[in-house]
């Protein structure tokens, strides 16, 4: 007879581990010990069930849980100041659940923290557009959008600045 499972296709064994492996990267992460939180979600990550299982809720279940993990390691990422790791994890996240709003407000922070100012603005426009019915999410990409509008305001000014002095040589 097959192992009973749950709806994360998990069996008892595996609920246990993947628990445990969640409260310790929690628990890590409040103690802003994030490189040991990232392992901990790491171990995580290979509990989970492939994506290939064969029921269709089982799949959808499980993808819910690991984009809010790669979610999880992709803050930890940003509070260690790697951005590019962060957003490697966030993306992943978006993918697994395009409707995952607090996912895409850090890729979009991320994004301008590392002045890449056209990704925050895609990243934030399409919280517009595909979270419309979430104003809270909504009234988040605005501010965002307003920072990306600051930020290219800042390097015009800049390049101008820049076009001045090479003119005056």
């Amino acid at each position: 007879s097959a192992e009973e499972t749950n709806e994360l296709g998990l069996t008892a064994e595996q609920v246990v581990s993947l628990n445990e492996a969640i409260q310790d990267a929690k628990r890590l992460f409040s103690q802003r010990k994030f490189r040991e939180a990232v392992e901990s979600y790491h171990v995580a990550l290979d509990i989970y069930i492939p994506d290939s299982h064969s029921d269709d809720s089982v799949r959808v279940q499980s993808a819910l849980a690991k984009a809010q993990t790669r979610f999880n390691i992709g803050v930890s990422y940003r509070r260690l100041r790697k951005e590019d790791s962060a957003q490697v994890y966030l993306g992943q996240a978006i993918e697994l659940n395009p409707q995952f709003g607090p996912a895409r407000l850090a890729l979009g922070r991320s994004f301008l923290k590392t002045s890449d100012l056209g990704r925050a603005e895609q990243t934030y426009t399409s919280v517009t557009t595909e979270l419309a019915d979430s104003m809270q999410y909504v009234m988040a990409a605005h501010e965002g959008l307003y920072k990306v509008g600051n930020g290219l305001a800042i390097q015009a000014e800049r390049a101008r600045r820049q076009q001045e002095y090479d003119t005056a040589e």
